[in-house]
């Protein structure tokens, strides 16, 4: 067993937290499927989406090559999204391109609003707020 860790920080100077118990990474065949359990944090619950039919935990891994976002297109705002690393900006677990994305574009103070690419937490800051740093942990729970 493994526990997930995400720590966030933004521009003004404010940080939070997102840890999920049970962190598993599945195999090859599943695309590398995420799968987390119980939430804690200051962060929000963003895998679990911070809007209904957004939940990005159980799905795969999607690249620019192999699309596992759960949608084709996607819609939003009547925009249609072919694939959601596009927009995005980077490789993910997307559902619907999802409330969590931590692998798109960097964008520096004063450029860091109004970006699809971004580095994404909308339960923790808007959907177009991109973090200034973020980092990923595990640690074995035995």
């Amino acid at each position: 067993m493994w526990t997930l860790r995400v720590d966030l920080w933004d521009f003004e100077g404010g940080n939070a937290y997102a840890e999920y118990r049970n962190f598993r990474l599945g195999d090859e065949q599943s695309a590398y499927s995420l799968q987390v359990g119980k939430y804690r944090g200051t962060a929000g619950d963003a895998i679990r989406g911070a809007h209904l039919g957004i939940d990005q935990n159980g799905y795969g891994f999607s690249t620019f090559d192999r699309d596992n976002d759960g949608c084709s297109p996607c819609i939003f705002d009547n925009i249609a999204i072919r694939h959601c690393v596009s927009s995005e900006g980077g490789g993910w677990w997307y559902s619907q391109c999802g409330s969590a994305s931590l692998n798109g574009e960097w964008h520096h103070f004063g450029e860091h609003i109004g970006w699809s690419s971004g580095l994404h937490w909308e339960t923790w800051k808007h959907a177009r707020y991109s973090a200034k740093a973020t980092r990923m942990m595990i640690r074995s729970e035995y």
